[in-house]
């Protein structure tokens, strides 16, 4: 587990400007709990909130991120004990150092003629992603933004850098599916700022709501409501005046700020964020897909049905979501779902309808079952629960021996 480290640095810059806690965090503005928390170490702020802490301490901003930074390593971000040797640990630090740092080692062959190329690069990318093709998504993907970084030298800089925002996107979110939350957070760290420099919001609140996922994904519920509630205050959304991508964009943070504030069996929040996002939903096509986040109401009504699993209701979980038709969502959205289903029917004992859409799962999304995170915690609990049946040990010597063809 991360050690905590106070921010002395930050207090003693507060203090020199004779502001309590609550004051600055008016100035940001945050909730008073949300900088209590940059102050102790628990969490790093996102990159727009750095700058708005820069200004309301009348300091240079790289003043502000020079103290996060040099304390982001010892923050608390994944207490998930490592399921790999020393070797292996060694092995992903030193490719995690490459994957962030010398991109331009990886892709001296590749070369991007013009900006319709990087941007079709990215997407394909992206759609390999919804198609559940990870080890493609994470093969390709360094030498793309080694290409990116490349083109910037020669380009609208504002432009790349918005690609480039996109693709360290995407690395975060495939490492959050695949458990790796220390990498997911790097990459989403690096990717919030180059939304920052591409003048994109829209891109920024997208990334903050897959930073604020993984946080809820490794069990820091509290911190992923907290970020999409400093999210929420500075970007809103005003009905038909709004964009197709800022409404996908805040839907999405409410997705996601529903379920959490039901895995805490906060009631009320989980109904008022999926209202929020109902509400959003109505002025969105169902099968919209702006931002890559399938947000839509066949979205919501998925999450609607995942607020009644993590509320400890999966009966109606069940009856819920047999009435939802999925066949217009990305194959990612798709699967998991039908996971999500699984899950339900497990927690109701109904088990061989568990295990049987489990087999259909894995018959329809090997690398999706192989390389999920909780996929494989569900599969391990089987083995346990019901080491006896046929084909819980077929799904676990099948599969579980992939768990790390992934990420080595």
């Amino acid at each position: 587990m991360t050690q905590r480290r106070i921010r002395q640095p930050l207090i003693d810059l507060r203090t020199a400007h004779g502001l309590s806690q609550e004051a600055l965090a008016s100035l940001v503005p945050v909730n008073t709990s949300t900088y209590q928390r940059w102050e102790a170490g628990d969490v790093t702020p996102h990159v727009a909130n750095q700058r708005r802490l820069a200004q309301a301490l009348n300091v240079d901003q790289s003043i502000v991120a020079g103290i996060f930074t040099s304390s982001r390593e010892t923050s608390a971000v994944d207490t998930t004990p490592s399921p790999f040797t020393h070797q292996q640990q060694e092995s992903h630090d030193m490719n995690r150092r490459s994957f962030l740092n010398g991109m331009s080692l990886l892709a001296s062959a590749i070369i991007l003629p013009d900006q319709s190329s990087i941007s079709s690069v990215i997407d394909r990318l992206w759609r390999q992603y919804q198609e559940m093709n990870y080890s493609t998504v994470l093969d390709q993907l360094p030498s793309a933004i080694a290409a990116l970084q490349r083109w910037r030298v020669k380009a609208d800089c504002r432009t790349v850098s918005g690609y480039l925002s996109s693709a360290y996107w995407l690395a975060g979110t495939v490492f959050t599916k695949l458990g790796r939350f220390d990498y997911a957070l790097t990459a989403l760290d690096e990717g919030e700022r180059l939304a920052q420099e591409a003048e994109d919001d829209d891109l920024g609140v997208s990334i903050v709501r897959s930073r604020a996922y993984a946080h809820f994904a490794g069990g820091r519920t509290d911190v992923a409501r907290g970020a999409i509630d400093d999210a929420l205050i500075h970007f809103g959304w005003r009905g038909h005046t709004a964009s197709p991508r800022r409404l996908s964009a805040v839907g999405s943070l409410h997705l996601v700020a529903a379920t959490a504030a039901a895995r805490d069996r906060d009631r009320p929040s989980a109904l008022r964020h999926l209202n929020e996002a109902c509400a959003i939903s109505d002025h969105m096509p169902d099968d919209a897909n702006y931002l890559w986040s399938a947000f839509s109401p066949t979205n919501v009504a998925i999450h609607q049905c995942v607020v009644q699993l993590e509320n400890g209701n999966p009966r109606m979980a069940i009856r819920q979501g047999d009435r939802i038709i999925v066949d217009r969502m990305p194959a990612e959205r798709r699967i998991r779902f039908r996971f999500d289903q699984i899950r339900s029917h497990a927690m109701t004992d109904n088990r061989e309808e568990a295990i049987t859409t489990m087999t259909t799962l894995a018959r329809q999304a090997p690398q999706f079952v192989a390389n999920h995170r909780e996929c494989q915690r569900l599969l391990h609990q089987w083995k346990n629960d019901w080491p006896d049946h046929p084909e819980v040990r077929r799904l676990v010597a099948t599969l579980a021996p992939n768990n790390h063809h992934i990420e080595q």
